[in-house]
């Protein structure tokens, strides 16, 4: 499919019962400056009306729109992935991106440039932005606002590292086809196992082959290529997310092992164990502190510290997208962000006992 040259796009979208934003995510990709030469929607085992919403915005559509059904796939989004790459004959530069992302109009002509300034970068990904909440319930909207904090956060620490992003997020990231192509050979000749691009076992596939591309390329992210995605928008969603999220992780790194890629990876998990601790200690220490001293003889460099490590969080208010009041509000009153930050330290302290335990975890 498709000529291929130096501007020449794919983009694949797997799909599986995505009927509320499908063709939102779709008009998104067609109102790019830089157009794709094609767009395949991988659906996958779709029981809702996401098919015949396609197929009814391909009657209003004079652009290249494939519908790839995947056949007997139980390999979630890696298997779809799998069957499509083994199927399809893709452009030189690839667009994987979430069914319920939206692009803003220069991601693509964004990413494409970026790419052909270096012919050792694999992939770009894009900024994380979440979707607008317009609902009445204040629950959702703290929950929201949380994550449309944290995200501009994930932004902040993309920037400071461009060059040495976490992860090529699932979200919305640019590959060289090539780099993609490239990931079964490694795995065969570090971990002597025969694989398609992604595996199929694993709860977080970008983190996994982000690890694998590392090794042998350059990746980073693209800061004019915005993207927006949807959100859990109740607790028990949200932990069932971050939990896989933190879960495959943790499995991502004990299968890799220790090496040249992995090893500040796997020093941050100990340094969260750390801190986790130590933050359970002060926050003892504070609380008696408080019942026997009150705020007399409070020391200026404890005080000085605590008031740097909350104007730098401000600060990262900066890079959140699309900034509003309620933004500003959860920051001044810091009670809400602190009990977020314990929520995912026990998500992760969490997925710890899965990994560890072999503890078998839903998608």
């Amino acid at each position: 499919m498709g000529h291929k040259n130096n501007n020449s796009v794919s983009v694949l979208i797997p799909a599986h019962n995505e009927e509320e934003i499908i063709v939102e995510t779709l008009s998104s990709i067609f109102t790019q400056t830089l157009k794709p030469k094609e767009v395949v929607i991988i659906c996958d085992n779709c029981t809702d009306n996401t098919v015949p919403l396609i197929k009814a915005f391909i009657k209003t559509t004079k652009e290249k729109i494939t519908i790839f059904e995947t056949s007997n796939n139980v390999g979630k989004k890696a298997g779809a992935l799998n069957q499509a790459f083994n199927k399809l004959n893709l452009n030189n530069f690839v667009l994987v991106m979430d069914a319920d992302t939206s692009l803003d109009i220069k991601a693509l002509e964004s990413g494409v440039h970026m790419l052909n300034k270096e012919s050792d970068l694999g992939a770009v990904c894009s900024r994380a932005g979440i979707m607008n909440y317009n609902g009445k319930s204040l629950w959702k909207k703290l929950i929201w606002t949380l994550q449309h904090i944290e995200y501009g956060q994930f932004d902040s620490h993309r920037i400071e590292t461009k060059g040495k992003i976490k992860v090529a997020h699932g979200m919305a990231t640019l590959f060289r086809l090539e780099a993609l192509k490239s990931i079964p050979d490694f795995r065969k000749k570090i971990f002597n196992i025969d694989s398609d691009i992604y595996l199929e076992d694993n709860l977080v596939e970008d983190y996994e082959i982000t690890l694998c591309l590392k090794h042998n390329w350059k990746l980073s992210s693209c800061m004019d290529m915005l993207a927006w995605t949807d959100v859990p928008l109740s607790l028990k969603e949200l932990w069932v997310q971050r939990l896989r999220w933190l879960r495959g992780g943790v499995d991502t790194l004990r299968s890799h092992s220790w090496n040249q890629v992995t090893v500040f990876e796997i020093l941050n998990h100990w340094l969260f164990i750390l801190l986790v601790f130590l933050r359970g200690m002060a926050a003892v220490f504070f609380v008696y502190y408080m019942k026997n001293f009150g705020f007399q003889g409070f020391d200026p460099f404890v005080v000085s510290v605590i008031l740097f490590a909350y104007f730098d969080s401000f600060y990262r208010l900066r890079y959140v997208q699309n900034k509003t009041l309620s933004d500003y509000i959860i920051k001044l009153l810091i009670l809400p962000e602190l009990l977020y930050g314990w929520f995912q330290a026990l998500a992760l302290l969490w997925s710890y006992i899965l990994s560890f335990f072999k503890i078998k975890q839903r998608w």
